[in-house]
């Protein structure tokens, strides 16, 4: 594990958003490796849907009990909904991001306890959607051009007229690319993406350093 960085004084939080399959997953782990603290908001919905009993009653009362399979709240059956039917997409935000954001917020505190890290990195795709960004030091903005986001959903076995229902929900990438404090462009290689993020982590050691 490559880090950087020594003297832990306080925990920058920081937010990675952008478009679908632009790469935010892949820009969280190499600052994980970084020696970063990385959390993904969508592994804490995924917890909540399987955890949460209260949260669980409230969705099914929402989109009826057609979205549950084999015990489970099915996510897939979820998305096919709430991506059609924008009033119950807002509706089923109302209910989960107060959630979300609870947990960030609890694993924050735990890190600051702990004076291991430098940086606190949240992913986080609806950052600005639901003005979330207010929480968080720095906003970096990963940005891929459509075709190859595109292309990216299609080999994980997405759907084009999926790729199309959420881009719609999204803010557009160059609404989040001019309101970001740092921009990483993720249309080449590994390489060229792992620099740019390491000298991204540096910028923001430097000023805290400062």
């Amino acid at each position: 594990m490559e880090k950087i960085g020594k003297s832990v004084k306080i925990v920058i939080r920081v937010a990675i958003t952008g478009g679908i399959a632009a790469g935010k997953s892949t820009v969280c782990h190499i600052f994980q490796e970084l020696g970063a603290y990385v959390v993904s908001a969508d592994h804490i919905v995924h917890e909540i849907y399987s955890q949460n009993l209260s949260y669980k009653k409230q969705v099914i009362a929402l989109l009826g009990q057609e979205i549950v399979t084999d015990g489970e709240i099915d996510r897939k059956k979820v998305a096919e909904i709430v991506f059609s039917k924008a009033e119950k997409l807002r509706e089923l935000e109302k209910l989960i991001h107060p959630l979300v954001n609870e947990e960030i917020d609890k694993q924050y505190e735990k890190v600051k306890h702990e004076k291991k890290y430098n940086l606190f990195v949240v992913e986080f795709p609806l950052l600005y959607e639901i003005e979330a960004h207010r929480l968080y030091d720095y906003v970096i903005t990963v940005h891929a051009e459509f075709p190859i986001a595109k292309k990216r959903f299609l080999e994980k076995g997405g759907k084009t007229e999926d790729f199309e229902k959420r881009q719609r929900r999204f803010m557009s990438q160059q609404e989040k690319v001019q309101k970001a404090d740092f921009v990483i462009t993720n249309s080449s290689d590994f390489s060229e993406l792992k620099a740019q993020v390491k000298q991204i982590y540096k910028q923001i050691l430097t000023q805290l350093n400062s």
